[in-house]
């Protein structure tokens, strides 16, 4: 997509969304998948809206991937045809990597966070939102945040299964804005 184009469909009430495809799998799921209903009305919303769907190559190959199932793939082949994707290239960010190594508490810790740093980095050259059904990488990266790893503190990290659909809906169309209390570093006593 020309960057004028992409320039005009991300000016109207729009951000810049890294979904992971954790999002995307459980969206293929049956019903025994509890969070199966609420992820494909997220994605559903976000074809509604005018977001963007941030890809850099390592989102886009865990997609290629994990997410060509019945409702992602067209899903993903409409959001590409109507250019509301948006790829970042290469983020890789040692420096980030490094950090939330040492950061890490556990060897579990570190290889949950190291495996899912693809989406922060995407996020930190975008609009700092990352969605997903991830909780426990969350989890280290809010301890990180509060331990000041560069960034982290700032970044919105919205867990599907935390919201019901209706809350996230109401989210998207009100052009899905920072809320305070999905940033990693949010402090309820602050």
């Amino acid at each position: 997509m020309s960057s004028g184009r992409l320039a005009e469909v991300a000016s109207r009430n729009s951000r810049r969304l890294v979904i992971d495809c954790d999002v995307g799998a459980h969206a293929v799921g049956g019903e025994t998948d509890e969070l199966g209903t609420p992820c494909r009305s997220l994605l559903e919303e976000v074809r509604a809206s005018r977001h963007l769907v941030v890809m850099s190559p390592d989102i886009e190959a865990e997609w290629d991937l994990r997410c060509r199932g019945r409702f992602t793939g067209p899903w993903r082949s409409w959001m590409e045809l109507k250019g509301r994707v948006h790829g970042v290239g290469n983020v890789r960010d040692t420096r980030l990597r490094d950090s939330l190594d040492g950061c890490a508490d556990t060897d579990r810790a570190r290889d949950e966070m190291l495996q899912d740093a693809h989406l922060l980095e995407a996020a930190f050259c975008t609009d700092n939102t990352v969605v997903s059904c991830e909780n426990e990488s969350r989890r280290h990266y809010r301890r990180c945040a509060l331990d000041a790893v560069r960034g982290l503190k700032g970044l919105v990290w919205v867990r599907v299964g935390d919201h019901r659909p209706a809350t996230l809906k109401g989210w998207l169309r009100d052009g899905a804005k920072p809320q305070d209390e999905w940033k990693l570093g949010y402090r309820p006593d602050e």
